[in-house]
């Protein structure tokens, strides 16, 4: 998974991968695409920040969640403005304090979480697909900061966050590695100035 808060290029994008909720059927908790690494320049992906989404640890989150404090990223929709004049997008990038309250009723994949601290946020609009992570603090040790998921949704007005945790991500990034690796990535054609 790659973060960056000073994005200026756009990455190419392949099809789509991504599960539904085992419900209707139609809903869909996340969604991977691979991207096309290979026009950023060394200096961009300097700037960048990697997540390794394989790590040993990705699955000992939950055993602290009641004591950890967790953090959700995102680039809500009241702070950012599209200048289509200049054809630009400018967004903020902002962490909300949260904590953890139970596994989303009826599955487990999914988790709710508190938000402490909503910034004064008219709604989370923009946090969608926003990573989760957990700070635990430990005495006598150096403290732990883990990826737990990535958010799927949530509310202003219920304060609640609802994300999917990292070994479902994990998972589909793994099926979409799978699909590259066989058939190649189905990237967009690119248009030519004038075509419609």
């Amino acid at each position: 998974m790659l973060l960056s808060a000073k994005s200026v290029r756009r990455l190419p994008l392949s099809q789509g991968f991504g599960q539904s909720d085992g419900g209707n059927g139609n809903e869909v908790d996340v969604v991977v695409f691979p991207a096309s690494l290979a026009g950023l320049s060394r200096r961009d992906t300097e700037r960048s920040h990697f997540i390794r989404l394989d790590a040993a640890w990705r699955d000992q989150w939950q055993a602290s969640a009641t004591v950890a404090k967790f953090f959700v990223i995102g680039f809500p929709r009241d702070l950012s403005e599209i200048d289509y004049d200049d054809k630009m997008v400018k967004t903020h990038q902002v962490t909300m304090p949260a904590t953890y309250q139970a596994a989303y009723a009826g599955t487990r994949h999914m988790h709710t979480l508190k938000i402490d601290d909503g910034l004064a946020l008219q709604d989370f609009a923009g946090f969608s697909g926003g990573a989760v992570f957990s700070f635990e603090r430990q005495v006598g040790s150096l403290s732990h900061c883990r990826f737990c998921g990535v958010v799927v949704e949530g509310t202003a007005q219920s304060g609640l966050v609802h994300f999917v945790d990292c070994w479902h991500v994990l998972h589909l990034v793994r099926v979409a590695y799978e699909h590259v690796g066989r058939f190649g990535m189905n990237l967009p054609r690119r248009k030519k100035k004038f075509e419609s």
